[in-house]
């Protein structure tokens, strides 16, 4: 009986229980089983994590600007050299201690030659103690002034010349200089250094000298004229200086650009001096008196009236107390600084006599002082009137005789 008590016990029970879990939600809940993904306990270092991570991504990816490379800043280097310029200002190149030696060899040789207006450079050629230099800047004057490195001013006169071939040979008076010996050129090739010699006309009387290297050379198959074509540039008043070797020998002489022109060669610029060798073998004409004169411009006639009549000297000319040898050239200059002195020459015939007539085209001759030179010294001139006080002026038509007597 109590078991069927105990059974009916728990039929009863089944609605009550069943009711209660329907009414279950007014009830505190009891933890149900976690689902399938658990509300595990939140791993609060790792939610920090994933939330700095989440930040970081969001945020865009700082380009290397946040902290600048600078730039890379170029360590600091002090200034060198060529901060300024290194002194160049005129183009003198360095000179290698080789040629260096030759300077002092050659100096005292080099000298200004000044022709009227015209100032350009020469040199004194061993063993003839003669100037060399070049003819056709001169004007046709046979008197020239030469200025030494020493500064002296000398006179010399011009024994030989030549402008087809661009020479000319003086005599220095009443004075010597240290001369240099000729070279040989024919060996200079492409690259070979020299040292150019002259007297700018910028440096004002200051002589130059300079590296100049060999860039080519140009012959005229006709006059066997040979030229060296230079890296550097004859200057204003450098025309006529030498180029020497380290043995301080003259293997080249500086000509002007229009001289090489009228060989037949193209030029660009005027770099050009004329070889040794040639100069060796015109040397004895020159020292014999060839002279050949280029056709010089004449004085400007006078305007608007006919030129005066020529004036006639004759006479005779002693030479240290004898007559000269025939065909020895005197020269009358007619001296007249505002249009340009005037120089006419004849020969003296047998037994010292001499005619020359002197014409001019141009009023303001007359009145001019008159000169007579041989070999570059000045005549005592016999048979002026008392009236001229020594002074022999030009006349127009004026027929005299006069004896002219040289020391």
């Amino acid at each position: 009986m109590y078991a069927k008590m105990k059974r009916y016990y728990w039929i009863a029970m089944v609605p009550v229980v069943l009711l209660a879990a329907a009414c279950g939600s007014s009830a505190t809940p009891t933890p149900t089983a976690v689902p399938a993904t658990p509300t595990a306990t939140p791993d609060v270092q790792a939610t920090i994590d994933a939330a700095i991570a989440a930040t970081a991504a969001a945020v865009p990816t700082a380009t290397p600007t946040a902290t600048p490379t600078a730039t890379p800043r170029p360590t600091p280097i002090p200034p060198t050299a060529t901060a300024l310029p290194t002194a160049t200002a005129t183009p003198t190149p360095t000179v290698s201690p080789s040629l260096a030696a030759a300077i002092p060899l050659v100096e005292a040789s080099v000298v200004q030659v000044i022709s009227g207006t015209v100032q350009i450079s020469g040199v004194v050629i061993a063993p003839l103690s003669l100037v060399l230099t070049a003819s056709l800047p001169l004007s046709d004057a046979p008197l020239v002034t030469i200025i030494t490195s020493d500064g002296r001013a000398l006179t010399a006169w011009v024994i030989g010349r030549d402008d087809v071939q661009d020479l000319a040979l003086l005599r220095i008076i009443d004075a010597s200089l240290p001369g240099i010996p000729l070279g040989d050129s024919s060996t200079l090739e492409p690259g070979d250094k020299v040292l150019s010699f002259g007297y700018p006309v910028a440096s004002q009387g200051q002589l130059s000298a300079i590296e100049s290297g060999v860039v080519d050379d140009r012959t005229n198959q006709f006059s066997g004229l040979r030229f060296l074509e230079m890296d550097t540039t004859n200057r204003v008043g450098t025309v006529g200086g030498p180029l020497v070797n380290h043995l301080g020998e003259l293997v080249a002489m500086s000509v002007g650009v229009a001289f090489v022109q009228d060989q037949g060669f193209l030029v660009s610029s005027d770099n050009f001096a004329l070889a040794a060798e040639f100069i060796q073998t015109a040397l004895p004409r020159l020292q014999d008196g060839t002279i050949r004169l280029e056709p010089r411009p004449l004085p400007t006639p006078s305007p608007g009236s006919p030129p005066p009549l020529p004036a006639i000297y004759s006479g005779t000319v002693t030479l240290k107390g004898e007559a000269p040898a025939e065909g020895t050239r005197l020269y009358a200059r007619v001296v007249q600084p505002n249009i340009g002195d005037l120089w006419l020459r004849t020969e003296v015939k047998l037994n010292g006599t001499y005619t020359l007539v002197l014409g001019v085209v141009n009023a303001l001759y007359v009145t001019s002082i008159v000169e007579f030179y041989l070999e570059g010294v000045e005549a005592e001139i016999q048979g002026l009137s008392t009236a001229e006080l020594g002074i022999l002026r030009y006349n127009s038509g004026l027929n005299r005789t006069l004896n002219l007597v040289f020391p």
